[in-house]
């Protein structure tokens, strides 16, 4: 009897212990259905690092994501030295111009150089020195950074859970321009602009006369990468009332006689180019701008004193600036520091 009724038992406990393991391994797939309901908070990068999330140093080839993410935005992106270029010597000079101190600190640089949210949005993960971080486009992470890894856990959970939705490419859009197009509350001034932000990479004067160098100006400012800016002069046959079977001629003279120089400036260092080097090296005489200014009916008007007076400031250019065409410096100041 004893024997029997224990086989009587053994089905329903055998039952009991199933319907626990099933509830048991439930319980994952129930708390990842369910938003984390706590406020959410910036992490910091460091959080998506693992060679298992988004660190991986080779792209997955099993999955839609890569898991290669970070690796790419630590080693390669410039967002991640976008804080650094507050600290440099450019963002320094910037920040003296300015009137800001440290530019590192100043929240018109952070505003776009770093993820500068309030303190108590910062868990205790978060640098501000780390740059435009993942969570700079994907929002706070702390909400969904644990759920979002379990089996069954939905974009649309993450979203609900504070992800900024960067799936939908109009906001995704957005999100991009807020910093490199600027907002309301971010954007570059004129005087920023004015005290070299951005910098430019490539700056170039140039005259069609000289096809070839006028050419190359350009394949260097689409090739160089960053902000460029090319001045070209181009004549005019109506504006300046002048026979347009004259206008190869009269953009050679705009520069040999000294009028328009030639230069370029690349990542901060200039030269001279052309004709405009030559003048400058003395192997080329400079003609005299009475030449350019007589063939011209909008300089019809001018006398020979107007004439003597312009030639005396392409002169005064070339002889006392520190630079014809460029820098107004005279140069028996070269050497003054304030």
């Amino acid at each position: 009897m004893r024997i029997g009724s224990e086989g009587k038992r053994w089905p329903r406990r055998c039952a009991v212990i199933l319907c626990g393991a099933i509830f048991f391994a439930a319980l994952p797939a129930a708390r990842a259905a369910d938003p984390p309901s706590e406020t959410s908070k910036y992490t910091g990068p460091g959080s998506c690092s693992s060679t298992s999330c988004h660190g991986s140093v080779k792209p997955r080839a099993d999955s839609r994501i890569f898991q290669d993410e970070y690796s790419i935005w630590v080693v390669k992106d410039k967002h991640a030295k976008a804080y650094e270029a507050l600290t440099g010597p450019v963002g320094e000079r910037m920040g003296r111009i300015l009137g800001l101190g440290k530019s590192e600190r100043a929240a018109k640089c952070l505003a776009c150089h770093a993820l500068d949210v309030p303190a108590d949005a910062r868990a205790k993960t978060f640098e501000l020195n780390e740059g435009v971080t993942c969570e700079s486009c994907h929002g706070p992470s702390s909400a969904w950074l644990g759920p979002h890894t379990t089996h069954g856990w939905t974009h649309e959970q993450s979203v609900a859970a504070g992800m900024y939705d960067t799936r939908n490419l109009i906001r995704r859009a957005e999100k991009c321009l807020s910093c490199h197009l600027g907002t309301q509350e971010r954007f570059v001034d004129h005087e920023m602009i004015a005290a070299g932000h951005p910098e430019c990479k490539y700056v170039s004067t140039v005259c069609m006369s000289y096809g070839l160098q006028a050419m190359n100006s350009v394949r260097k400012a689409l090739s160089i990468g960053g902000p460029t800016f090319i001045h070209s002069l181009d004549p005019c046959p109506k504006g300046w009332d002048y026979d347009p079977i004259q206008s190869h001629e009269l953009g050679e003279l705009a520069v040999t006689t000294g009028i328009w120089p030639l230069y370029e400036v690349e990542n901060g260092v200039l030269r001279l180019v052309g004709k405009t080097r030559e003048i400058a090296a003395r192997r080329y005489k400079r003609g005299p701008v009475r030449d350019y200014l007589l063939r011209q009916g909008r300089f019809a008007h001018f006398t020979d004193e107007d004439i003597d007076y312009f030639q005396k400031k392409i002169d005064e250019m070339w002889e006392k600036w520190l630079i014809p065409g460029v820098i107004p410096f005279r140069t028996e100041i070269e050497n003054w520091a304030p």
